[in-house]
This record gives C-alpha cells, structure tokens and sequence, in this order.
C-alpha cells in the first residue's frame, strides 16, 4: 500500500472514532493533519490537531461559529443555520485527498464569492493537466465524498472499502513539486506533505 494510501485509510479510521463518539471535527484540512515518522519511514502516523472547532453533537443541537477555510469547508456548513454532522468532515478529507493527488484545490477560485459558489454547486472537475495520472477508482471516491447529498455521501468506514484503498499502488511516486504553490499559499511549516517525500 502506498504511504497515500496508508495516510487515508488512517485518516477515515480516525473519522469513524470521532463519529462512534459523536464529534465533529469541523476544520479538517492540510494544516491540521500531522504526521509522524518514526525511524522506519514506512509506517507514519497521521494525527488530526486542533480541535478548537470541535462539535459534541449527541444532543443533535449544535452551534457552529468560526473562521472558515473555504476550500475544505462542506456546503452544509455554509447555509444558515448550519447542518453540522459528521459528513462535514468527510467532505474536507475529499477535499484533502484531491489536493494530495493533483497539488491543486478543487474548489479555490480567485474571490471568496467564487469559492463559495463552487462549493455550494459542487462544481469541480478533474484537469488532466493534473490527473492524467492518477486511477479512475481514485476520482470516483473523490466524486462519491464531494457529494451534496448528505444521505448518498460516503462515510468513513465505506470510504475505507474503495476499489482505490484496495488497489496495489506500490510503485506509485507522488512528484511532491506539486505541492509547492499549495504550500506557498498557505504558508506552511509543519504539515502532511512533508511525509509524502518518500
């Protein structure tokens, strides 16, 4: 299994125990995702951090106030009032995934208005300027969490039965040149990028 591979399926895992225990995360992206590396490089640890917009949702009644990063953020989310569930997080880590194929975010667009736009539509698609070469069964998961209708949204757990999870992608490289400009943009330090040099 490719280190992608292993990092998604880590990140659904932990998903679903937020889910068991009624939490939402609400702010998975890039930035909040950690790896560690031990000395054997071929088994990282993903770490989700900052829960400063966590939601305990068991009583269903939920309040939902922060700064929000657009690109990663569910459609549900940005209607008044906001649906805040558990699907929202599945959505960021499409997001996530998308960007950790191409290099590139599938909704950012140059306005605030735009990026909204793209997200409440669902409007994204796959350029082939970056995804020639990635797999058809690894669209198709990204296509089945981006998803608008809630009900229809994979969860965590059926994201972890993708014919992509399965697939032998061993002698996969990730060109992490890819991620600079993302990384420029967002100033980043520390993040999951780094681990995908291997």
């Amino acid at each position: 299994m490719a280190i992608l591979q292993v990092l998604f399926t880590q990140l659904m895992n932990t998903l679903n125990f937020l889910k068991e225990n009624s939490i939402t995360h609400c702010d998975i992206k890039p930035e909040n995702l950690m790896v560690e590396i031990s000395e054997n490089e071929n088994n990282p640890l993903l770490k989700i951090v900052d829960f400063g917009s966590a939601d305990c949702n068991k009583d269903k009644h939920c309040s939902y106030s922060v700064t929000i990063d657009l690109e990663f953020t569910a459609p549900e989310l940005l209607h008044f009032p906001p649906q805040v569930s558990n699907a929202a997080d599945i959505w960021s880590a499409g997001a996530v995934l998308y960007i950790l194929l191409s290099g590139v975010s599938p909704f950012l667009d140059e306005s605030v208005e735009e990026t909204t736009a793209h997200v409440l539509n669902q409007d994204f698609s796959f350029p082939e300027e970056y995804f020639s070469h990635i797999t058809e069964s690894a669209k198709e998961l990204i296509c089945s969490i981006l998803t608008l209708d809630i009900p229809t949204r994979l969860t965590p757990l059926e994201s972890l039965h993708s014919s992509w999870i399965k697939q032998d992608m061993s002698n996969v490289t990730i060109q992490t040149a890819i991620f600079k400009h993302f990384i420029q943009r967002h100033g980043l330090t520390q993040h999951i990028f780094l681990s995908l040099n291997n």
